[in-house]
């Protein structure tokens, strides 16, 4: 639904918001028990014609832009197994600052495994009948051997099938 850049500031608008809606939908009960409501009413009407006049374009990419400090969107992560033979447990970081990256611990410094372009091929297997693990090799270009992640099938054979659709 459209709204014109002055909506809010008839006062019967923004009651109709407040008290059909409820502001509690859109802000903590903490802002609205220490804000006045007649300054949150300023805020709200300001913040409004800030935004009002956007295109749905615009808007979206606002959007985004107000949540990426907040929330990582464009970052997935994986717990998998990094070898075939040995294995050691992992998280796998897959995002556009990090490339393909794993950390071993909660804590640590990713490890870099691949950039997107360094990315030769992607196969992917499973073995449902022994201990329902699935296996995706990378052969990345540079590396001195095949890169082997291994996942449990259900939610990670999801996963595994959205990094590979991530790469693709």
């Amino acid at each position: 639904c459209e709204m014109r850049g002055n909506a809010l500031d008839k006062k019967s608008n923004y009651e109709v918001l407040e008290k059909d809606v409820g502001l509690r939908r859109f802000f903590p009960k903490s802002l609205l028990d220490s804000v006045k409501a007649k300054n949150l009413r300023k805020m709200i009407q300001q913040t409004f014609r800030q935004f009002a006049n956007l295109n749905r374009e615009e808007s979206i990419l606002k959007f985004f832009e107000i949540l990426s400090p907040v929330y990582r969107f464009d970052k997935e992560c994986f717990k998998c197994a990094l070898g075939s033979s040995w294995i050691i447990s992992v998280e796998l970081a897959i995002g556009p600052e990090e490339g393909i990256s794993y950390l071993t611990d909660k804590g640590s410094n990713p490890t870099h495994l691949a950039d997107f372009h360094q990315v030769q091929t992607i196969q992917y297997s499973t073995n449902e009948d022994k201990d329902r693990k699935g296996m995706l090799q990378m052969k990345i270009a540079g590396a001195p051997e095949v890169n082997w992640l291994m996942f449990l099938l259900g939610r990670q054979e999801e996963q595994a099938n959205s990094f590979c659709r991530f790469y693709e």
